[in-house]
């Protein structure tokens, strides 16, 4: 990882840009699984970012959960309705020198949520072949980057849920009771308790909302699958 990270470094200030970012979206003292996290961010702002807890709302996550192409930060206000607390953590990356960047969402299912991040200062803007190449450059180093932590090899997987339980899952998901999920496939009520609850079992979790968010999270199911 080392080797990784200082030859993206290089090739990134190489192509105009001050700093880079490889970061999965979790909470990282309860990831669970092998996560990518990388930054030579100015640590003044880490620093600020972990103790302020600015990686529970950064506004550039946000939008990077909910496009798939790249952007600038200055786009911001035009893609997500900025809070006070999202222009703070504007105002504290501008404070270390990073008033504008361009984000790569990199989203793979049945992963946390994933993005790479390129800081530049204020007034600077590369041409735009080197925003296209940089943006291919911090792509082709998440995936390095998940091949080494373990996630690009087929050893971290997702649980193997049967089609029942899949049936049952995105019923529930519709809110649907026990009762009415069992009358809607033909089986017994305590049937369907088993169902959920070895897919609970599976996930490691405890309540159904729990199952349902981390099933949507891995792709076993959908939003279109639950959303009526």
């Amino acid at each position: 990882m080392g080797d990784l990270t200082g030859l993206l470094s290089d090739v990134v200030r190489a192509l105009g840009f001050r700093c880079v970012t490889l970061l999965h979206h979790v909470d990282l003292a309860r990831a669970r699984t092998p996560v990518v996290a990388y930054s030579d961010y100015p640590m003044d702002h880490l620093s600020r970012s972990l103790a302020r807890k600015y990686f529970a709302d950064d506004p550039v996550l946000v939008v990077s959960e909910r496009r798939n192409a790249p952007f600038f930060w200055s786009e911001l206000p035009d893609l997500l309705a900025l809070s006070p607390r999202h222009r703070e953590i504007l105002a504290s990356a501008a404070q270390s020198g990073l008033e504008q960047g361009l984000t790569v969402p990199v989203n793979v299912p049945g992963e946390p949520r994933g993005s790479c991040s390129f800081g530049l200062a204020a007034g600077e803007r590369p041409p735009g072949w080197a925003v296209q190449a940089v943006a291919w450059v911090g792509m082709c180093a998440f995936e390095e980057a998940r091949r080494i932590v373990g996630l690009s090899d087929g050893r971290i997987l997702r649980p193997a849920l049967s089609p029942r339980q899949l049936e049952c899952l995105v019923l529930c998901g519709q809110g649907k009771s026990y009762p009415v999920i069992a009358q809607i496939l033909g089986l017994a009520p305590d049937t369907i308790t088993e169902y959920m609850e070895g897919a609970m079992r599976r996930y490691e979790v405890s309540s159904r909302q729990q199952l349902i968010a981390a099933c949507l999270a891995s792709g076993q199911i959908t939003y279109a699958d639950v959303l009526l």
